[in-house]
């Protein structure tokens, strides 16, 4: 189960990225994983930044808050999650955030091809995912 809910975590957190400066600015907005379409999506600001809300694997109603900062180079994100904070759920989510903080509050790199303006595959540790656009920031 944990294994499971980290590399959903993992793709969701460091996904999307491209090489070309005309493309990178395509990352901005709302991006849903196509395996975990009941998870929230992972939004991408033009000021660098990103967020992610993480449910717990298993109580209803627990959730994470991921934030952090990414850069575009040369077809690779980096991504750096920077605060890990409890939406919901108390100290169940609390245990959760204590079990998955060390994965995430650190930077990794995500390999990005672009199928679509609004589809892209993220490889990065031998596992690929794909992405939907589901909306811009700001609409």
């Amino acid at each position: 189960m944990r294994s499971a809910l980290l590399a959903t975590v993992l793709t969701a957190c460091f996904l999307l990225g491209c090489g070309s400066p005309n493309t990178d600015k395509l990352i901005v907005g709302s991006w849903q994983n196509v395996q975990t379409p009941n998870h929230p999506p992972v939004i991408y600001r033009a000021d660098g930044t990103y967020s992610v809300t993480i449910p717990h694997p298993v109580a209803a109603g627990a959730s994470l808050l991921l934030t952090g900062e990414y850069e575009l180079s040369d077809g690779v994100l980096t991504t750096t999650g920077k605060d890990l904070k409890v939406v919901s759920g108390g100290p169940v989510a609390d245990s959760f955030r204590g079990s998955i903080a060390r994965d995430l509050l650190k930077t990794q790199k995500t390999s990005i091809t672009w199928v679509t303006k609004d589809e892209l595959v993220g490889e990065a540790q031998g596992k690929k995912v794909t992405f939907r656009r589901v909306g811009k920031v700001g609409s």
